[in-house]
């Protein structure tokens, strides 16, 4: 220390400020290699943060393709369901033309009229037919 640090180390107000401003040099002195660790470990942390992020935007987009996928199933399913009571209608329709198609062939009349059937069918092929010169 020099005589005049001395002489101002001696008087309380001056002196402690000069006191206190050498301290703070050698503790940033002594915290800078601490900063700079710090500083890294930020900057790692930011890095894997932003690893994450992407990662995380990765299977954002996944999922919303996967849900654009499940939303045009399920428009289709709706439409499908939709078109159930058409569809049973028809069965039923067809369920009831097949019974009575069975009935009417299975019947007597049906059975003894069978040759005028054939003979009609034969005949309408007949006339149908273009005639050789």
């Amino acid at each position: 220390m020099t005589d005049h640090e001395l002489h101002l180390s001696a008087e309380p107000g001056p002196a402690s400020a000069l006191h206190r401003r050498r301290e703070s040099n050698r503790a940033s002195a002594i915290a800078a290699p601490d900063e700079t660790a710090r500083r890294i470990a930020l900057e790692h942390r930011v890095a894997e943060l932003e690893r994450e992020l992407a990662q995380m935007r990765g299977h954002e987009a996944t999922w919303q393709a996967e849900r654009g996928r499940l939303l045009v199933a399920l428009e289709a399913a709706e439409r499908e369901v939709a078109d159930l009571p058409a569809l049973e209608y028809e069965a039923e329709v067809t369920r009831d033309t097949a019974y009575w198609l069975g009935v009417v062939q299975s019947s007597w009349s049906w059975r003894l009229t069978r040759p005028l059937r054939a003979v009609s069918r034969l005949a309408g092929r007949m006339r149908r037919r273009p005639r050789r010169s």
